[in-house]
């Protein structure tokens, strides 16, 4: 499944750099230049899309690296009709997780049971059905429990 699981002095540490690097040569993308970001933040996306089978592949990502999950999550929603003219925006996701091997997830073992959450929202940020976009994550002292992007 590609999840590596590290015991580190924290606690356990989450990665996965093989699924990663399997993606990227399924591309051809091993060797493009790393990008600092996930997403153009003012991209926009529209309805027009090739690449089915690339962002089903990443929605597993989102598991050890939360800070995809918008961009895979709003690459997604233009799966059902495939033209190439998103192709850029994935690429650009594709080149983060370049820069992105060695990042994952630590569960950490000293666990404060203080319960916060963080949530955060635009408007009619859809340019076709003018819906807005919400996220929300909620930890567990330090360790995440659970997250959207929708």
């Amino acid at each position: 499944m590609g999840l590596e699981v590290i015991p580190c002095k924290h606690g356990l540490f989450l990665n996965q750099k093989r699924y990663i690097l399997d993606l990227l040569e399924r591309t051809g993308l091993t060797h493009a230049k790393p990008v600092s970001t996930p997403m153009v933040v003012d991209s926009n996306l529209t309805l027009h899309s090739d690449y089915r089978v690339v962002v089903g592949n990443l929605q597993y990502l989102t598991l050890t690296l939360p800070d995809a999950s918008y961009a895979v999550n709003n690459l997604s929603q233009f799966m059902y009709q495939l033209r190439s003219s998103h192709w850029a925006d994935l690429k650009r996701l594709l080149r983060y997780l370049i820069g992105s091997l060695d990042k994952g997830m630590t569960i950490y073992r000293d666990l404060r049971l203080n319960l916060h959450a963080f949530s955060d929202a635009d408007r009619a940020g859809n340019k076709d059905k003018y819906t807005s976009t919400i996220g929300y994550i909620v930890f567990l002292g330090r360790n995440p429990l659970t997250w959207s992007f929708s």
